[in-house]
């Protein structure tokens, strides 16, 4: 889904961003691993031709790496702007609790139905008793159900609040302009990226494989070129392999026939 958005010049989300940068991560961390395994001689040609068809795009996923998290998040390190951004909004931030809590510690407390902070309409605001409306000035946001309070944003904390959203409004700005940038960066690897990702499914269904006839003390069969079957102490794979019969299953030259034995299920149909 992410490739075809490139292909009409989109530009991708975060998340899909990450999902890209998760498939070329694991392409380099597979293409490392079987490098390891080829320098010490470890036979692997089955899926040898499968390995040779990833490529590593390595300043490409360096740099998703740094700007997009696993879950998605857009990183401080995407840009120095953004840095700059969000450190001049946890600063505000920080100014704003300070000067709020002046209401909430202080003398002005007793005004207060809660002794809180809180949020309406994206400002910061504290919960004042209806009656004391007046003693903070301010604008009012919201208002409890009973209207016996009203949630307040006092006029001391205005400005703060006022540069607060005028640098939130700068992070998105900067973080729509990173996405395009990400976005550009990697459209002209499309058909890479979806061929590694192909790949790397392929290498995992491999793995399952594996992992289920290691499982399951499977072995290697070996091919008839005459359709002869011979099954030594054979298990179906879905039973118990500790309570189930084992059972060799010859068909071939002589053997022209198998019978299969087991219990018989009888289902009494009422009239």
């Amino acid at each position: 889904m992410q490739l075809k958005r490139l292909k009409i010049d989109a530009t991708l989300s975060a998340t899909e961003l990450a999902s890209i940068g998760r498939v070329l991560r694991a392409s380099g961390s597979v293409k490392l691993f079987f490098d390891k395994i080829r320098q010490q001689d470890v036979p692997i040609q089955t899926i040898t031709k499968y390995v040779a068809e990833i490529v590593t795009i390595p300043t490409v996923t360096k740099r998703l790496v740094i700007s997009i998290e696993n879950d998605g998040h857009i990183a401080d390190e995407a840009s120095s702007k953004l840095h700059g951004i969000r450190q001049k909004i946890s600063q505000t931030e920080t100014q704003i609790r300070q000067k709020m809590e002046e209401y909430t510690r202080g003398k002005n407390a007793k005004y207060l139905s809660d002794a809180i902070i809180t949020m309406r309409n994206d400002r910061y605001v504290i919960p004042v008793q209806a009656n004391y409306r007046s003693h903070f000035g301010g604008v009012v946001h919201d208002q409890s159900q009973t209207g016996q309070t009203l949630f307040i944003e006092p006029q001391a904390v205005m400005e703060f609040n006022n540069r607060l959203r005028q640098a939130q409004i700068e992070e998105r700005q900067e973080e729509i302009h990173v996405l395009e940038e990400l976005s550009i960066l990697i459209a002209p690897y499309q058909e890479e990226i979806g061929r590694n990702e192909v790949v790397l499914g392929k290498l995992d269904f491999i793995n399952a494989k594996a992992q289920f006839a290691h499982a399951n003390r499977a072995t290697l069969p070996i091919l008839s070129a005459e359709n002869h079957v011979d099954l030594r102490q054979a298990r179906h794979p879905l039973l118990d392999m500790d309570r189930a019969v084992a059972n060799d299953i010859v068909i071939g030259d002589e053997y022209q026939a198998i019978v299969i034995t087991g219990p018989i299920r009888v289902e009494k149909q009422l009239l």
